[in-house]
């Protein structure tokens, strides 16, 4: 057996053989470059895209076969019903919380009940359903309401409107004005020590 390292025949085949070899891919690698217009690098570049793309694809694929359940469970007739009613409870609650909302009923309903709005709360359904500028309008209503309510109802002061009239403090400030300025002085000091 002749290591082929250190016999000097056989190793100068070798380097000329690798040496042709290279020869070889280099032209063929110039001749290729050299035929090739702009758009074949372009089209080769895109080429190289759409499989990228395509094993991204089929990975994204297999990842969501892995996390998506194989047989979906459809909802019962009774558990739809049921959803229907929990909605229709919550519209009916807060109609009656806010009466002003009832000449929507209608609207709202049926954005309720439109599929893409299920996990939506109910708030935010009648404000879409509504209307930012109605909504606003309406707030503005039961503002006013609030206003008037709290109006009529508050404590104290005068209930019937006009000025308090009180008959003894009247007189209290006629004498007062009556007074020399020196003793005026002195009535105020009287004043704030007893009615304080």
């Amino acid at each position: 057996m002749t290591d082929t390292t250190t016999d000097p025949g056989k190793k100068a085949d070798a380097d000329a053989k690798a040496k042709a070899d290279a020869e070889a891919k280099a032209k063929a690698d110039a001749e290729a470059n050299a035929k090739k217009d702009p758009k074949d690098y372009i089209l080769e570049r895109k080429a190289k895209q759409v499989e990228e793309l395509k094993k991204q694809l089929a990975e994204a694929e297999a990842e969501q076969e892995v996390f998506s359940p194989t047989s979906k469970e459809e909802p019962t007739v009774e558990e739809l019903f049921n959803r229907r009613m929990q909605v229709e409870d919550k519209i009916a609650e807060t109609i009656g919380k806010y009466p002003a909302l009832e000449e929507h009923r209608e609207k709202i309903r049926k954005y309720a009940f439109d599929p893409s709005r299920k996990s939506i709360p109910i708030e935010e359904v009648i404000v879409s359903a509504i209307g930012a500028d109605e909504f606003m309008k309406l707030g503005a209503k039961l503002a006013q309401e609030a206003n008037a309510n709290a109006n009529a109802n508050r404590m104290g002061g005068n209930p019937y409107g006009g000025e308090v009239v009180d008959t003894e403090a009247k007189k209290r400030q006629e004498k007062f004005n009556k007074l020399p300025k020196f003793m005026a002085n002195a009535q105020t000091a009287y004043n704030k020590q007893f009615n304080s």
